[in-house]
């Protein structure tokens, strides 16, 4: 007992460091940035330079030091008032923001909600259109470096869980994709037939390295499983987007199984395999004889349209995408 007949208090518990990340601003966003086409100067020449600058100017603050959830806020506000230039340039902003690794998922749901809203406002699969956006897209972000492969790689990917005209880029950014391995230009950003993926076989896969082989692979894989699964294909062939975009025929399958493995035989043994394995999964299932398979059954009935309830299994061309 202590002298005045209390108990002494017991000390307080040591008070554990916030772990809570406080707000950030835009700039900070692009502080670990290591790609020149991801930093805060490219970003802001782009915002304050390009054909957004008049809007920008309109913000309440200076761009860099606004919260980044309430730029991306007001930069989503004002997606359906632009001009198709205005716009562009906008979803070329949410495609950077996307790209910059944050790991926080407030901010990383900020950057998604923009970036699917830049293209949800177009109500539109007009083909020029599409070859607007996607052009837009690889003048910034396209190269043939093995860093802006997978960039533009990781865009598709991003767009092709948007409905809409976002599905439409995509698919046109992995043509592009592959072409360029093939050193084959593209001068009209479009939807094509499947057929059209025998390109593959001027691809010079023994001079690629792993990143490369893997990007390659994964943006065929990709691709078909957009065109060949398209829960919104209706929404295409409403636009006139004619069905055999959609398909894959038998020869189109074979000619894809036997460049695979002689892409595979080109690889020494420490290349990984996981992506080409996959691919091999897809083509093996697309190759069944009975019922002939020129699309996904499982999101897909016999007669190629889409399944209404959508069926709950997941199919076996969406692992490509992870």
């Amino acid at each position: 007992m202590s002298e005045g007949g209390n108990s002494p208090l017991p000390p307080l518990p040591e008070q554990q460091p916030s772990t809570k990340k406080s707000v950030k601003c835009v700039q900070e966003l692009f502080l670990d940035a290591t790609h020149y086409k991801l930093s805060w100067g490219k970003f802001a020449r782009l915002a304050k330079m390009g054909p957004l600058a008049e809007r920008i100017e309109q913000l309440p603050g200076s761009m860099g030091t606004m919260p980044v959830v309430e730029c991306c806020q007001y930069l989503r506000d004002m997606c359906s008032s632009l001009n198709t230039n205005e716009l562009a340039t906008l979803q070329q902003l949410a495609c950077i923001l996307c790209l910059l690794a944050d790991g926080d998922p407030k901010m990383d749901t900020c950057h998604a909600s923009l970036l699917r809203h830049s293209f949800n406002v177009v109500d539109s699969l007009e083909p020029m259109l599409v070859h607007h956006f996607t052009k837009l897209l690889l003048d910034y972000f396209g190269g043939t470096s093995s860093s802006s492969r997978g960039q533009v790689l990781r865009i598709a990917r991003l767009l092709g869980a948007r409905s809409g005209i976002g599905r439409a880029v995509s698919v046109c950014l992995l043509w592009d994709i592959i072409f360029s391995y093939a050193e084959i230009p593209i001068d009209i950003h479009q939807y094509r037939e499947l057929n059209e993926l025998r390109v593959l076989k001027d691809v010079p896969m023994a001079d690629l390295s792993n990143t490369s082989f893997r990007c390659l692979i994964r943006a065929v894989g990709t691709l078909l499983h957009l065109l060949l699964c398209c829960p919104d294909l209706a929404e295409f062939l409403h636009h006139g987007y004619p069905i055999f975009y959609f398909r894959i025929q038998p020869q189109d399958v074979n000619l894809l199984r036997t460049w695979l493995v002689k892409a595979e035989g080109c690889m020494d043994a420490n290349r990984p395999r996981t992506d080409a394995a996959k691919l091999q999964e897809v083509l093996d299932y697309l190759s069944a004889p009975e019922p002939t398979r020129q699309w996904c059954h499982e999101c897909r009935n016999q007669n190629g349209n889409v399944r209404v309830p959508r069926s709950d299994v997941e199919c076996l061309l969406s692992k490509m995408r992870m």
